[in-house]
């Protein structure tokens, strides 16, 4: 065997590794426990947010106008207001709807019901919500964001779901499963890391004063600024960022490893 064919059958042993579904029924669950939750937390507050200009915190349009300027093709709350629009549904009948469906969804990926029409339907409306509430979004959006992506296109439904019981359903492929855990790894691999590195490269994390506006403003400041001052020990920041690049380095060096098994030594 020639070494470009060992690479290439490293290559596919590295991508294709085979797995069994439980990591889905995995992600599914959380996924959906994370929706559910997201959903319920913003219940009295969900019009509040989203509401449009002179009815809420921020105008949704504001927040919906900075988005396109990345892309107008992003979606946003905004489209389901106007299509309620021209049906004759009031903006916060829609919204009301949204929040319902949203938690519908949630409710449907814990339970494994209609588990993939469910997963997209639930990406889809947070990521309108997430986009049209952009400036008071923050990580945890885009990676409920992600791990939906991921989840509304692994080989769904998992043998725990109800969709699996109920309907007859032919065995996934262990190498299609391994794959959509590989790239779900990888991914977090360089999120970690370029988020370590972009930490590593703010003044505001050596010099603690991140730190500082965060311990300093309601409703963070339980500590007083005076113990923060004399505690000089108390360099949590610098914690911050060398867990976070090295996180990331130890999960790119697993993957690594792992990648590297998948090749044999060229002779």
């Amino acid at each position: 065997m020639t070494p470009l064919r060992r690479w290439w059958k490293g290559l596919i042993e590295f991508l294709f590794p085979p797995e069994s579904d439980k990591w889905l029924a995995v992600l599914r669950i959380g996924m959906g426990l994370q929706v559910v939750v997201f959903t319920l937390f913003l219940r009295s507050d969900w019009h509040y947010l989203f509401a449009g200009t002179g009815k809420g915190l921020v105008s949704r349009e504001l927040g919906e106008a900075i988005t396109s300027f990345d892309s107008p093709l992003i979606p946003k709350l905004g489209w389901l207001v106007a299509l309620g629009g021209h049906a004759g549904i009031s903006e916060e009948t829609v919204l009301t709807l949204a929040w319902a469906c949203l938690l519908c969804m949630g409710c449907c990926l814990l339970l494994g019901l209609f588990s993939r029409p469910a997963a997209i339907l639930a990406w889809f409306l947070h990521l309108c919500a997430a986009e049209s509430g952009g400036l008071l979004a923050y990580g945890a959006d885009n990676f409920m964001t992600t791990g939906l992506f991921y989840l509304m296109l692994s080989p769904l439904p998992d043998r725990y779901a109800l969709d699996h019981r109920l309907v007859t359903i032919k065995p996934k492929d262990p190498q299609l499963l391994g794959f959509w855990r590989r790239v779900l790894q990888v991914h977090l691999c360089f999120v970690y890391f370029i988020g370590g590195l972009a930490k590593c490269l703010g003044d505001g994390w050596w010099n603690g004063s991140n730190l500082w506006r965060s311990l300093t403003r309601p409703p963070l400041n339980l500590i007083s600024p005076d113990i923060l001052v004399r505690f000089k020990y108390a360099r949590i920041d610098n914690w911050i960022v060398s867990f976070r690049s090295r996180h990331g380095r130890f999960e790119s060096c697993r993957v690594r490893r792992r990648f590297q098994s998948s090749f044999p030594q060229a002779s």
